[in-house]
């Protein structure tokens, strides 16, 4: 089970992961959020994990400061999307900047009915979805080089680290169904930012939908969520 495939002949051993992996897993939160995984999607988060805290030792790519919270900062705060909008069956998602797979793989986990392209620039980056796409059996999931290798219209496009909300949205919105969304987490300037696309709606073409307030497990407050729809 721990044996990933790397770079077509280098194999991964993840077993010296699996404690922490597990310790770090918090079904009582995943509980207080309104999911029960069952065993498939168990093994799938245990994996992930392990492909995470193997990653963090090679290549550093997650804070050192977070670790012991990960499955908190990371994957739960992943999902709030998910849960705190919803996302009709069967519907197109489009991440931007997708990284090591935050918020998507989580979601992915979770909606298996989504149709997911991930976009991600960076070689390693990409690499190292591509892998854990494999490794996770995550059919319904596509990673792709660049914004202009993207095909179609999405109901539905997020992002958790990609520049400024004004960034997110003039990648995202050409992209977009007639009544699709755009999710976007807090950023460092949020309020300036929201202003900004207020101000220019009309010019923008994207207009704020909706703003989520939330929290993690009772530890971490005041996180936020927007929702962006196209401007008419």
């Amino acid at each position: 089970m721990f044996h990933v495939k790397q770079g077509g002949n280098v194999s991964r051993d993840l077993a010296k992961h699996d404690a922490i992996a597990k310790k770090d897993y918090q079904q009582k939160e995943l509980e207080r959020l309104g999911l029960t995984p069952e065993e498939e999607q168990y093994d799938q988060i245990v994996m992930f994990f392990c492909m995470i805290y193997d990653e963090v030792e090679k290549n550093g790519i997650l804070p050192a400061k977070d670790k012991g919270q990960y499955f908190l900062k990371y994957f739960c705060d992943s999902i709030q999307p998910l849960l705190l909008f919803g996302f009709k069956n069967g519907s197109r998602y489009l991440d931007i900047a997708a990284g090591v797979g935050f918020p998507s793989i989580p979601t992915a986990i979770f909606r298996p009915d989504l149709l997911m392209t991930l976009v991600e620039e960076n070689d390693a980056k990409r690499a190292f979805l591509d892998e854990m796409v494999e490794e996770l059996k995550l059919t319904n999931v596509t990673v792709v080089a660049s914004i202009d290798k993207v095909e179609g219209k999405f109901e539905n496009a997020v992002q958790r680290d990609c520049g400024t909300l004004m960034d997110f949205t003039r990648k995202a919105r050409g992209f977009m169904e007639s009544d699709g969304r755009l999710y976007t987490f807090r950023t460092p300037h949020f309020e300036e930012e929201l202003s900004e696309i207020t101000m220019n709606k009309e010019a923008e073409g994207v207009c704020v939908s909706e703003i989520a307030e939330y929290d993690l497990a009772n530890q971490i407050y005041g996180m936020n969520l927007v929702a962006f729809e196209l401007y008419v």
